[in-house]
């Protein structure tokens, strides 16, 4: 399996609130983001969970955060019940920025497109 890299290290996106002592701010690594899309892309490709399930938001989330909580690595973080879904927005919008740069990479007029150029651009 490839490495998905670990693209927001920021401290500004940790997700619990300061004010909920039950969740103190703790950073997402690198295995809680795989884990986060494996268990996303597992809810939402799973054939048995209808697209009425998938429509209802919060049951969608609740469904990805068990599989997530199932398939954590030992000695994971417990995580507030609005960390996921925040989490995967932050990904989401670091995969779709590399794949606009990537298109507009491929479309320059270059003879050549490199993928490492739209490495370049968005790191």
């Amino acid at each position: 399996m490839s490495e998905i890299p670990n693209l927001i290290v920021n401290e500004e996106f940790n997700i619990a609130s300061q004010k909920d002592p039950w969740f103190p701010k703790r950073k997402f690594s690198i295995y809680d983001d795989q884990q986060l899309c494996r268990s996303y892309l597992y809810v939402a490709f799973d054939a048995d969970y209808s697209p009425e399930q998938k429509s209802s938001g919060s049951t969608f989330w609740s469904k990805i955060k068990e599989h997530y909580r199932e398939n954590s690595i030992v000695g994971s973080v417990e995580r507030h019940s609005r960390a996921l879904p925040a989490r995967w927005h932050i990904i989401s919008k670091a995969v779709n920025k590399y794949a606009e740069i990537v298109k507009q990479v491929e479309k320059s007029n270059e003879d050549n497109p490199n993928i490492d150029k739209a490495s370049d651009f968005f790191y």
